[in-house]
């Protein structure tokens, strides 16, 4: 299974050294120092990144405002984020929720917490990939299987029906 990997963002490098030990041996890990930086991260790594822990609140460009700008932008605005924050109050909690957050972390970060509720974060946008790619898959195969004009069942389709049914059933005689 290849292994995760997670953009920590938090303009202060104590707080990105200490989240980055919580990772290590999970995730592999990239940083920002700041909101500018996570974006350009983000889009450059766009395929490959699960999760972003984002701090809410940093000079020049805050997590209120990476998080607006992500949603805007479709190639990463899937990609899920965790914010962290030392304000514990509803009021930020809310308001990052509101602004796209995945979840919310509140300083200082349980790492089994943290841990945790990463996973969940990737587990569920790796589901709902899942679930598209699945409506896609049936989409094309509703698309071959039924002719176009008339919705009928195609002659390929008859065959395959019918010869499941044969199959499912070896001994009787048709």
């Amino acid at each position: 299974m290849e292994r995760k990997t997670v953009l920590i963002v938090d303009d202060t490098l104590f707080n990105r050294v200490q989240l980055s030990n919580v990772l290590k041996g999970h995730y592999d890990v990239l940083q920002a120092g700041s909101g500018e930086e996570a974006l350009a991260l983000l889009r450059e790594h766009a395929d490959t990144l699960s999760a972003v822990l984002l701090d809410m609140m940093m000079p020049v460009k805050d997590g209120f405002e990476v998080l607006a700008e992500k949603a805007e932008d479709s190639s990463i605005a899937g990609i899920p984020v965790l914010a962290v924050s030392a304000s514990s109050d509803t009021d930020t909690e809310l308001r990052a929720l509101n602004a796209g957050a995945s979840d919310f972390l509140s300083r200082p970060v349980q790492p089994e917490i943290a841990l945790r509720r990463i996973k969940l974060a990737i587990d569920q946008r790796e589901l709902e990939l899942l679930h598209i790619k699945n409506r896609i898959y049936e989409e094309r195969q509703y698309a071959v299987d039924h002719d176009a004009l008339t919705g009928i069942y195609s002659k390929t389709a008859f065959y395959r029906e019918t010869q499941s049914m044969i199959d499912g059933r070896p001994n009787d005689n048709f």
